[in-house]
């Protein structure tokens, strides 16, 4: 077919692969996917969720451990739409955290769609609905450095988180400094949780002095909607021996 062209016009063609090399492959398809939207607690669609696929059946046997693990999480755009791409099959529960607008995660909290990959077929029109609730907060002053000065030794723990319907969700560190912690958890409304206070090693007293009993101690949360949740205050104020 080139010997149409001219001499100079095939060398030029030679010079241009030669000069770019291979040509770029065509991109593959983007596997099974799982596409939908989001809804934050007031109806409307959420944008900038952080949106995964948590995987609830049992794997493949053998697994191979050299493949790729897809990383099954997007962020939703602007009009609340998500697609995660190359899905394996299997069984998944649509995940989605946004802080900002105060939204519950629906697979910590209820509600998480549940989605099957099968046949290479894609999983569209899915909805994530994310409940509203209000932001949970320990402050914990430690005036003498005993976290940091025990960090480290056997037994040296201190656990807090919320146990209710659900099981227990940990609450994460915001802030710390020397002297003090601060831990925050988004909850939902109108349901009575019970914060739980572990630890054999500090002792611990609650704002107003009591001491809170060594091994675990509880004290009920319940925040009503459209409420912010009071800061509860906690004082480390010794070690047991």
């Amino acid at each position: 077919m080139f010997s149409q062209f001219h001499p100079l016009v095939l060398a030029g063609i030679a010079a241009a692969v030669c000069a770019f090399g291979q040509p770029v492959p065509v991109p593959t398809a983007p596997g099974p996917t799982i596409s939908g939207h989001v809804y934050g607690p007031n109806g409307l669609a959420l944008a900038g969720a952080t949106v995964w696929a948590n995987l609830v059946s049992a794997l493949p046997r053998p697994v191979d451990r050299n493949s790729i693990i897809p990383a099954l999480s997007t962020v939703s755009t602007s009009d609340g739409s998500f697609t995660l791409f190359h899905v394996p099959a299997g069984d998944y529960v649509l995940c989605a955290n946004h802080k900002a607008a105060g939204a519950l995660n629906p697979c910590a909290w209820g509600g998480a769609p549940l989605v099957t990959i099968a046949n290479g077929l894609d999983a569209a029109s899915q909805t994530i609905r994310m409940a509203g609730g209000a932001m949970l907060q320990v402050h914990l002053d430690d005036p003498n450095g005993f976290l940091a000065a025990h960090a480290g030794k056997p037994g040296a723990s201190l656990i807090i988180g919320l146990s209710g319907a659900h099981g227990f969700v940990p609450l994460s560190i915001a802030g710390s400094t020397a002297i003090s912690r601060d831990y925050s958890l988004l909850v939902p409304y109108n349901i009575t949780q019970s914060l739980v206070i572990s630890s054999k090693y500090f002792q611990l007293t609650n704002a107003s002095g009591p001491a809170i009993g060594t091994g675990a101690s509880t004290i009920p949360v319940t925040i009503p909607s459209g409420t912010l949740a009071q800061v509860i205050n906690l004082r480390i104020a010794g070690i047991s021996n």
